[in-house]
């Protein structure tokens, strides 16, 4: 199979076209392009998605007493009176089975990407966290009459004649050079200006754009949620052509936060990568702005 990623130029050349692969794309160039899949998400492992942050340990209890029909086999983790996270939604919606189905068909190299969705089983459900769905399935395939098992955290889990996994549609949103968020409306004159005033920690660098009394519009929120800060590392992975999409989260670090605009979160951040130690500098509407070692971009869902 051949990889296929989308491509991202690193630092202030963004694009959003491409091709999502967890492992790797089929090689599809004699394929009719009226059949040719496209890759809605990736699939993780349980392990792996608990390390990304997709699934906290809170999930893992919630997911362990579905899949074990209650505490049996971990009733050193889970207590007598625990009460499991509902199931939210109660069951896989049709689209996002669908989605699931052709994923596996497109990511599986022992299938063409003919194959049929309806030859792809999905077995059980136990439950969506954090935009993920965790579940097994079954594909076209024989599978051994032996029980596995695997632990996460302590938490033991147990599948037979199946795969067990987790899906999460990708990417979650987009990233931008500020240019290109503001050329779409998204970041406006106004935004621009608080937008510098943060970014060089006063009216320096701008003193002809930004008045001696302005006052910045607050940061809302202070911080970037957890969740926003997830999908920001997971998308910078998934467009970043030299990363694999399988790269661990926790190797990006999100550095400075100016502000969420209209959905529009402008931020810095470093991938692992070495960054010259140079100061960049850029301007958007007469606005300058300035940063080393990292990115500067703007992501929005």
């Amino acid at each position: 199979m051949k990889k296929m990623k989308r491509l991202l130029a690193i630092l202030l050349t963004l694009t959003t076209l491409g091709c999502l692969g967890v492992s790797s794309c089929k090689n599809t160039q004699t394929q009719d392009p009226s059949t040719e899949r496209q890759a809605i998400g990736r699939f993780y492992t349980l392990q792996e998605a608990y390390d990304q942050g997709f699934i906290t340990e809170n999930d893992l209890k919630s997911i362990a007493y579905y899949n074990n029909g209650g505490r049996e086999n971990n009733e050193d983790k889970i207590e007598e009176d625990f009460v499991s996270q509902p199931l939210n939604p109660k069951t896989i919606p049709a689209d996002i089975q669908k989605n699931i189905k052709s994923d596996y068909i497109y990511y599986n190299d022992k299938l063409e990407n003919t194959e049929k969705d309806s030859s792809v089983r999905i077995n059980n459900y136990y439950g969506s966290y954090n935009d993920t769905y965790v579940l097994t399935l079954r594909g076209p395939f024989g599978y051994a009459a032996v029980i596995k098992d695997f632990s996460v955290s302590g938490y033991k889990f147990y599948y037979t004649q199946e795969e067990f996994m987790v899906w999460r549609k990708q990417p979650m949103g987009k990233l931008y050079t500020l240019q290109g968020a503001f050329d779409r409306g998204f970041i406006t004159e106004n935004d621009l200006k608080s937008i510098a005033y943060y970014n060089n920690g006063g009216r320096e660098n701008n003193e002809d754009k930004i008045a001696e009394d302005f006052t910045p519009q607050p940061l809302n929120p202070e911080t970037i949620p957890a969740d926003i800060q997830r999908y920001v590392k997971s998308d910078y992975v998934y467009y970043n052509e030299k990363l694999e999409n399988t790269e661990d989260i926790s190797k990006v670090k999100i550095n400075r936060y100016y502000g969420n605009y209209n959905g529009a979160y402008v931020l810095t951040l470093c991938g692992p990568f070495g960054y010259a130690a140079v100061i960049n500098d850029f301007s958007v509407g007469g606005y300058n702005f300035y940063y080393t070692q990292e990115e500067f971009m703007v992501w929005r869902k």
